[in-house]
């Protein structure tokens, strides 16, 4: 029933404006064709998914990455960014003793990752398996 289906990631906003356009104009997504609310708007990625945002009621924000997208080549995707204005995080207090290179990068065992924030401080990243 539901693994035929795309999923679609709800991201909280204090400022609505400001982050349609950091997923516009930073990370070059496109709007969503779905029905939104109001003052929501979503954001179509690969395979159907979607990123939705809505404002920010409950004044929570996850600790984690809240969404993820895997990439065949991390340092030209993130070189691409950050030419676009999106800073990597430096730290990564999910893996202590690894250590992020001077673009964001870590890697384990092969795999590679790079977290950044938007806009409205919503932990996102990007991720290159090993074994793509």
């Amino acid at each position: 029933m539901l693994r035929d289906r795309p999923v679609i990631t709800l991201l909280p906003a204090d400022d609505v404006e400001r982050a349609k356009a950091f997923y516009a104009e930073k990370l070059k997504l496109p709007r969503a064709e779905i029905p939104v609310g109001t003052n929501d708007v979503a954001f179509a990625a690969g395979d159907g998914t979607v990123l939705y945002i809505s404002e920010n009621l409950a004044g929570a924000r996850a600790q984690h990455a809240v969404a993820a997208w895997h990439v065949e080549n991390i340092e030209e995707v993130v070189q691409e960014l950050h030419r676009r204005g999106v800073e990597f995080e430096q730290e990564q207090d999910d893996f202590p003793g690894v250590e992020v290179d001077e673009r964001g990068i870590i890697e384990m065992g092969g795999d590679k990752a790079a977290y950044f924030r938007d806009s409205e401080g919503n932990l996102l990243s990007l991720s290159e398996p090993a074994h793509w």
